[in-house]
């Protein structure tokens, strides 16, 4: 398929709508989609990680990445006097891992805009985003390993 242009959700396939506002009644933002999911899941898995390789997975209810977060942005507010809402951009320098994840939802939860950057993209690449997002945080996650 050589066609360019834009494509819209399966959901929509059978249908003459272009977008989807919601596909759960009252679920319109990625933290009314976590709190579903939530809700849904009654408390249930919501995070799996490996505290080894090769180790069976370990996983985070959903109150603990709840309260964790608000942990996170909380703090961030409070003591950083970073002001909630869509002007605000939080950089996570860091892996993909439940930590990420963590950090992200508590800035979606208090409504501020993500920017993830990635070490692979290089200390040059990294900058550059930041000054073009005009980031006001970078949350920099790194794990330690102790012998």
């Amino acid at each position: 398929m050589d066609q360019k242009g834009v494509y819209k959700s399966g959901i929509l396939k059978y249908t003459k709508h272009d977008t989807l506002k919601s596909y759960y009644p009252g679920v319109e933002t990625l933290f009314d989609a976590f709190l579903h999911g939530m809700e849904v899941s009654k408390n249930g898995k919501c995070l799996g990680y490996r505290p080894s390789p090769g180790s069976p997975y370990k996983f985070l209810c959903y109150a603990d990445v709840f309260k964790r977060s608000r942990e996170i942005g909380s703090a961030l507010i409070k003591y950083c006097n970073i002001k909630p809402g869509n002007d605000t951009k939080i950089g996570i320098y860091a892996k993909n891992s439940t930590e990420w994840f963590i950090t992200c939802l508590s800035s979606v939860r208090y409504s501020m805009v993500t920017v993830p950057l990635y070490d692979t993209l290089g200390a040059d690449a990294a900058s550059y985003i930041v000054q073009q997002t005009k980031i006001q945080f970078v949350y920099y996650l790194v794990k330690y390993k102790f012998n």
